[in-house]
């Protein structure tokens, strides 16, 4: 037996694989397991072993982990609640077991409760949906690894493991409240670089919004360059050659009626996967041609978005529209799932189908963008047709020309270049028309 102190608790020298137990002076009944594994990883344990009342047995109870649980709140834990509740006889590991779970719970709400206001303040300062979601579904699914601390208490060196945990095993594709990211199930998972970039980004936003608000002291997240470096490393740049995408063209037919029309319309127009997707009939004038797309959903909210279609991309949507025997007010209706629309996760899969290597819903849009940029299309226009702010913050201010003609015209110019690719101009569109 000897005096705990926390120089013990750091320093106290153990054979690498090997423990010891150490009984405190000041505190009878309080013993800690001072533990190292074979890599020297170092670990403190604090115990409290009394007699049963009845049977006489001397029984061990697990209280907490150096210094989660530190050493005067061990001390302070057996004085002023264990020993009297084994003097009346209580089931002291019963006790400890709903304690931890109602400490658990509260923290947890602590946490929640304020990523549920900052998600309400994105919705205030009309953030785009894409935004507020991804936001949502990274931080809600880490909700649950923070549990047992307060905000202000998470370290730099706790936002460095999440996110090498989320680099490794991805977080679930759906908001999981309350699930650990550990638990290895069969939910379909967000993994990699893609997903700790986007962990990084959400919870940098969320202590910005806390430290502005005098809610924590610091924000764990905040310069983090290296981390943001190692989450962009993994990002494909990849963009179909003209022979991928003729591969494309003659693979259609393995694709559903509904998913070709999606590809085709994704590399016809350069949008989003999501804009696309979610596309309704409301929004678009067969007559004239133009596809109005609201501001609400678009990435950036500032503006609505005006597409131009070609001739034929107008007479492969009214030939899906005759076809189509979901009738809906949205043009690519889901069939039995959850969602009203195709969701881009769905559509990923059956991208999956056409067994291009590296071929995503995303890489459409890269493939458009760079072609218009070989074609000519000056960077302006470019940045018209994808919907991209522009790059400097004077251009946004004064810089309002709308690029509307030129767009229209750059659109046709690339429609007229995928239709080349292919010797027969009708086998583009050959799943419909």
């Amino acid at each position: 037996m000897q005096l705990l102190t926390d120089t013990i608790l750091n320093k106290k020298k153990v054979p690498a694989g090997e423990g010891v137990w150490i009984a405190d002076t000041a505190c009878p009944g309080l013993r800690v397991r001072i533990s190292t594994t074979k890599k020297n990883a170092r670990n403190a344990v604090f115990y409290y072993r009394y007699r049963h009342r009845e049977t006489k047995k001397l029984i061990p109870v697990r209280l907490g982990q150096y210094p989660g649980l530190s050493l005067d709140g061990a001390r302070q834990l057996l004085k002023n609640e264990l020993r009297e509740r084994v003097d009346s006889g209580e089931d002291i590991r019963k006790y400890l077991k709903q304690r931890n779970q109602a400490k658990q719970t509260a923290e947890e709400e602590i946490i929640s409760s304020l990523v549920h206001r900052f998600i309400g303040h994105l919705h205030k300062r009309n953030r785009a949906s894409s935004t507020i979601t991804t936001y949502s579904r990274y931080l809600r699914a880490v909700v649950h690894e923070w549990a047992g601390k307060h905000p202000n208490e998470i370290t730099r060196g706790d936002a460095e493991d999440l996110f090498d945990l989320v680099k490794e095993n991805g977080v679930p594709a759906t908001d999981l409240y309350g699930k650990s990211i550990t638990n290895r199930s069969k939910v379909k998972r967000k993994g990699g670089h893609r997903a700790a970039g986007h962990l990084l980004s959400a919870g940098q936003a969320f202590f910005k919004w806390c430290l502005d608000r005098e809610l924590v002291s610091s924000n764990p997240w905040a310069g983090r360059e290296k981390l943001r470096e190692e989450s962009n490393s993994n990002i494909s740049n990849r963009v179909l050659t003209d022979e991928e995408l003729a591969q494309v063209f003659e693979k259609l037919d393995l694709l559903s009626a509904r998913d070709s029309v999606v590809v085709q319309l994704l590399l016809a127009t350069g949008l989003r996967p999501g804009e696309v997707c979610a596309a309704k009939w409301d929004e678009i004038d067969l007559e004239s041609g133009q596809w109005l797309i609201p501001g609400q959903r678009m990435k950036y909210k500032n503006a609505d978005h005006l597409v131009f279609l070609p001739t034929k991309v107008l007479k492969l949507l009214k030939t899906w529209r005759r076809s189509d025997r979901v009738k809906s007010s949205y043009v690519f209706a889901s069939v039995g799932g959850k969602s009203p629309c195709l969701t881009v996760d769905h559509l990923g899969e059956s991208f999956k189908k056409l067994k291009i290597e590296g071929f995503t819903p995303k890489v459409c849009r890269a493939t458009v963008r760079t072609g218009l940029q070989k074609l000519g299309c000056p960077e302006e226009v470019r940045s018209r047709i994808s919907h991209h702010q522009r790059g400097d913050r004077v251009s946004r201010s004064y810089d309002h020309y709308s690029f509307d003609g030129e767009a229209k015209k750059w659109w046709e110019v690339w429609f007229e270049h995928l239709l080349k690719i292919r010797s027969n101009e009708e086998t583009v569109l050959s799943s419909l028309c």
